[in-house]
This record gives structure tokens, sequence and C-alpha cells, in this order.
């Protein structure tokens, strides 16, 4: 297997891995949010609503995706992400008060939606457009699989009476091969925008947007 054909595969692996690790943070929480009230000793009511720092900041991290991407480089902007997401998510380990984890949660979120962004921008720029479309469904089928991989090993942990935040160390073990793949792999250059020449999206591109809006909500 000849050069570029091994860096497509590392990149496609670990554009794959970035929609893992979103998923795998947000399916486990129902498994687990009782463990987590205990563990503190407050209510699931109030324990989720900490959690909600995750969704925050994954919407926030969307919004930063559109202008960042272009200013620092695809390669730089996955290996801090997935590093910042990785000490997060070992720092659950050592959290003894919610607000502690709030914040954990508020990073955690904030990279993963800057992190799916660079992983769409990957697949898309790693491939042409006949096999673009399947890759990028492709990355959906992992989003899903990782959603029942890690609820199924949150009631394995959650039985075997394990730290509330062990099912999240295992998504910070994929978070660690992503910052792994990131540093040995030759990203696609992303074409930097040119904000004095263009006159905006047009009506169909915002249509598009709220579509896909109402289709994620």
């Amino acid at each position: 297997m000849d050069l570029p054909v091994r860096n497509t595969l590392r990149l496609t692996v670990l554009s794959f891995l970035a929609y893992f690790v979103m998923s795998g943070m947000l399916a486990p929480w129902g498994v687990i949010s009782g463990s987590v009230a205990d563990f503190f000793g407050t209510t699931e009511t109030d324990v989720t609503e900490r959690f909600g720092w995750l969704t925050g900041g994954n919407l926030l991290g969307a919004i930063l995706a559109l202008t960042v991407y272009h200013r620092f480089g695809i390669r730089a902007l996955m290996l801090t992400l997935y590093a910042l997401i990785l000490a997060s998510v070992v720092s659950l380990l050592l959290a003894k008060d919610l607000q502690s984890i709030q914040v954990a949660f508020g990073v955690i979120g904030t990279c993963c939606g800057v992190g799916l962004a660079g992983a769409a921008l990957t697949i898309s720029l790693t491939y042409q457009a006949e096999r673009r479309a399947s890759m990028l469904v492709i990355t959906d089928g992992c989003f899903s699989i990782a959603g029942y991989l890690c609820s199924a090993i949150a009631v394995l942990f959650v039985s075997w009476a394990l730290h509330w935040s062990m099912t999240y160390q295992v998504v910070g073990f994929v978070a660690l091969v992503i910052v792994l793949l990131s540093a040995f792999s030759i990203f696609p250059q992303a074409n930097p925008t040119d904000s004095k020449g263009g006159h905006g999206w047009p009506v169909t591109a915002w249509l598009c947007i709220g579509g896909l809006f109402l289709y994620t909500l």
C-alpha cells in the first residue's frame, strides 16, 4: 500500500472516529446519569442540567468552525482539539463537584463541534465528488454505531459499579487515537475564503442550512 493510499486511509478512519467521540459523549448519559447523581449526592435533574453544557458547547463549536479552519489549518486544530478532549475526559475521573464536570463538558462539547466540522471538511477535500457523498453517509453510520456501543458499554460498567466516568474514558481512548492519527497524517489544505470578493450566500444555501437545522433538531 503506497503512501498516498495509507494517508487517505488514516484520514478516513480519523474522520469516522471524530463522529464516534461526539456520539460516545451523548449516548451513555441516560444510562449513567443516576450513577452521577449518586456520586455527587444530588438529583438526576441537577446533573442533567450540567450535561447541557456539552450540547451548548457543541453549538458554539459549530459556529466557531465557520472560520477557524481557514485560519489555523485542519491538522493543527484536530491535534489541539482532541488533545483537549482527552485531557477533559481524564479530568472527569478527578472531578469532586458538579462545576468541574460542567466545565469539562463545555470544553468537550466545543471541541467536538469544531472537530466534527473538521472531519466533514477532511472527507470533502480528500474524496472526489463521486465518492464524497457515500463517505459522508458512512460518517453518520459511525455516529449511530458509536451510540449503540457506548450505551452498551455504559450498561456493563454500571452493572460492575465502576466510576461513573469510565464509559467516557473509552471515548478518551478514541480521542487519543485521533491525536496519533493527526500527528502522522498529511491533511488537505482548506481553501481560504475571500471576504472581499463575495456577496454572501445565496438564498438556496440558506434554505439548505435551515432544512439541516430542522433535521438535526
